[in-house]
């Protein structure tokens, strides 16, 4: 599906901004700047954002299930 995309914006010409859950995440104020210069405003307003409201949702039943499935995954990402 990533692939689709990729090839469509490079089709129509389009350079977008790619984020990523964990960056965010981990680098919650950077990654906020990075997309507020990417549509042209003051990236330096994001050092000033209060923390974020962010909760870890995944538990150990979360782990059992990811390694229960990966090898599905596995085979579903080769077809």
């Amino acid at each position: 599906q990533r692939d689709g995309w990729r090839n469509f914006f490079r089709a129509e010409g389009i350079t977008p901004l790619e984020l990523e859950y964990e960056k965010l995440v981990a680098e919650y104020r950077g990654e906020v700047g990075r997309v507020l210069d990417f549509l042209g405003l003051d990236s330096s307003v994001a050092q000033a954002l209060p923390d974020p409201r962010l909760q870890l949702q995944s538990d150990g039943v979360n782990a059992l299930w990811y390694e229960w499935l990966k090898p599905a995954a596995k085979v579903y990402a080769a077809a």
